[in-house]
């Protein structure tokens, strides 16, 4: 009986998945397989015909038929609409393996914003899933899939809000759903740390990022991971953006020496590493010199020399480590301002680097 029983169950799946012409939207495909089928029809082959439309979308996976990998996730988020596992696959599937076979920025744009769109409404429908939101700030967080900075910017430009933004907002979401999840701490902690270097660098709010970089230090220490990479690069930048928001010269000097020190740990772009650390450190350095210049001028101009040697060593490492070689403006904007601190305190000479003379 088991055969034959299994066989029907079959054939009604491929009934109701029995080939068609490709459907332009999702929403086409779920309405192909009204609530109604399911309820009153499959009644207790709903388990088999669940199985088999998985065992069908790992076939299907594997042959690269991805028409049929959508049509198999988007059946079985109506056969099971309580059930993430569906929409977390198809999420996952449209934002990296669809978007990365797009030739244009508009349509891998398009499939960003299709994952997140479905992502949004399993999140309406299934609302204690703390996975949905997870893997929606995975997304906007994903530093590989905005590695192209228009792509970026297009999104930032359509949503009213940059994808770190919107990251920062669903991870936040998802540790309230499931605190115990030390792993997405440690990712909303690096994402609100992402955050607040781009309101300094792109929005020049330092106050704003300050608490934001608070935020980011309680989610390091809540994650566990205080003492490792993400947990001393935001002390480092929390140094530096208070800093920076405080016009305090004494606090970025040791702050830039503590990211220099902090950069070390992250894997460098030759052995996985994005570079994504080292380029805002090196952006950075253009306000840190500014505010060098004023201390210079008319505060410390030992404490301005230590904020000069700092950047000196961290412009240093990051164009190691990109390969960039060094950056001659800025090179000679450190010159200059180790000049101006000299013209105001020449005792200082024998502490200045040979590059800086």
């Amino acid at each position: 009986m088991k055969p034959l029983f299994a066989l029907i169950v079959f054939a009604t799946a491929q009934f109701f998945l029995r080939p068609e012409p490709p459907p332009r939207t999702e929403g086409h495909l779920v309405r192909r397989f009204p609530g109604v089928v399911h309820s009153a029809i499959l009644g207790g082959f709903r388990p088999l015909l669940v199985q088999y439309l998985w065992w069908d979308l790992e076939e299907a996976d594997a042959e690269g038929r991805h028409h049929d990998i959508l049509r198999n996730l988007a059946l079985l988020q109506e056969v099971e609409p309580r059930n993430a596992r569906a929409a977390i696959y198809m999420g996952h599937f449209l934002a990296h393996s669809l978007s990365a076979r797009e030739p244009t920025l508009a349509g891998r744009l398009r499939r960003i914003e299709e994952a997140v769109e479905l992502l949004e409404r399993a999140e309406d429908r299934i609302p204690g899933e703390a996975a949905l939101s997870v893997l929606h700030g995975r997304i906007l967080a994903d530093e590989h899939l905005w590695s192209d900075n228009r792509l970026y910017r297009l999104w930032s430009v359509r949503h009213q809000e940059t994808p770190f933004a919107g990251a920062s907002r669903i991870l936040s979401r998802a540790v309230q759903l499931d605190p115990a999840r030390l792993h997405v701490r440690r990712l909303l902690a690096h994402v609100l740390r992402m955050r607040a270097i781009e309101m300094v660098l792109a929005e020049g709010n330092p106050q704003g990022a300050v608490s934001l970089l608070e935020d980011s230090l309680r989610e390091v220490a809540l994650g566990g991971g205080s003492e490792g990479a993400s947990g001393r690069l935001s002390a480092a930048w929390s140094r530096v953006v208070t800093g920076l928001s405080q016009e305090n010269a004494a606090l970025v000097a040791p702050g830039l020496a503590a990211l220099a020190g902090a950069l070390e740990m992250v894997p460098p772009p030759s052995g996985g590493g994005d570079g994504r650390e080292e380029r805002l450190a090196r952006a950075i350095l253009r306000p840190a010199i500014e505010l060098g210049r004023r201390e210079a001028a008319s505060g410390d101009p030992a404490v301005a020399l230590s904020l000069a040697v700092a950047a000196h060593n961290i412009q240093g490492f990051a164009a190691e480590r990109l390969g960039a070689g060094d950056d001659p403006a800025l090179r000679e904007e450190l010159r200059a301002l180790v000049k101006t601190i000299l013209t105001h305190a020449p005792q200082l000479e024998g502490r200045v680097p040979d590059p800086l003379r």
